[in-house]
């Protein structure tokens, strides 16, 4: 039996960036070859998988019937695995359908939760959607909000429980019945990749010299993806007219967002933001 490790994030904290680092250090491919390589299939909310593994046809299953079933495919898929798993997951770790997690232990490896300013995910995620900013918005503050292909441009993967931003880091870093997660901000990990990763790789179980290192980060960079992303596509593009790797950055938030928008994610998020270094006072001082 292979195992797992998790990938944990809300929409849009640069979740599939780092997977693709992790699968340039194991894997000795091109930036296209990556690209075609990270697909639906490494996405722990997969329609397909699901029922591959199950033999169900998920539209038939209430939401909470598929979401109790989720566990076991998890296991399935360990036990058919040679390697490592490496899985993308958007889900809030506490699913209320399962009564508790949905990431069984004995199957898991490691597990990284990606954090972003949630001024940025605002942003990113309103493009991601081809939504408003207030419509964005008003989704991460709702604790019933799931990602449902009968409500969002998710049709290929199954319902994932999101709820509000705050309380989805919370469930992920004070669960305690899972192994203790690794925290990596998405804003370090873009001002210093070599030292993120580095610092990240052995606690995953992994290896790698500092030229492998090297040679990932530079494979997939922003706008090399984006290049290959133009020519040939992507298969986790919500939609062929939205772009998925748009800038990357971070702060870009203050040329996008009106005061009244930043002052209310900072109103709504200030505890949690705090907690992760993300100053919620920024809302006023960068219109000044």
């Amino acid at each position: 039996m292979s195992q797992i490790i998790w990938l944990a994030s809300y929409p849009k904290s640069g979740n599939t960036w780092l997977r693709l680092l992790l699968r340039a250090l194991r894997d000795d491919a091109d930036t296209p070859e990556l690209m075609g390589a990270i697909n639906e299939s490494t996405i722990a909310s997969n329609r397909e998988v699901f029922e591959r593994v199950t033999g169900l046809v998920s539209s038939e299953l209430l939401r909470d019937e598929a979401a109790q079933m989720r566990p076991a495919v998890y296991r399935q898929l360990a036990m058919a695995s040679e390697q490592t798993l490496m899985m993308k997951v958007h889900d809030r770790f506490d699913s209320p359908a399962v009564g508790a997690a949905d990431f069984p232990v004995e199957v898991t490896q490691a597990v990284v939760y990606l954090t972003r300013d949630p001024r940025d995910v605002c942003v990113s995620f309103a493009h991601h959607l081809g939504l408003s900013v207030d419509q964005t918005l008003a989704r991460m503050r709702k604790e019933s909000l799931y990602l449902d292909s009968g409500a969002e441009p998710l049709a290929e993967q199954l319902p994932q429980w999101l709820g509000r931003w705050d309380r989805h880091v919370s469930s992920w870093l004070d669960n305690s019945s899972l192994v203790k997660p690794i925290l990596v901000r998405y804003e370090s990990l873009l001002s210093d990749p070599l030292a993120t990763l580095t610092a990240l790789i052995p606690q995953l179980g992994l290896s790698a010299t500092v030229e492998r290192i090297r040679s990932a980060i530079e494979r997939c960079q922003f706008d090399r993806l984006a290049a290959v992303e133009r020519k040939q596509g992507f298969a986790e593009r919500p939609d062929p007219a939205i772009p998925f790797f748009r800038s990357g950055n971070a702060g870009g938030w203050t040329k996008t967002l009106t005061p009244d928008q930043a002052q209310t994610i900072c109103r709504e998020f200030g505890p949690m933001m705090r907690r992760l270094e993300y100053d919620p006072d920024l809302a006023s001082e960068s219109y000044q």
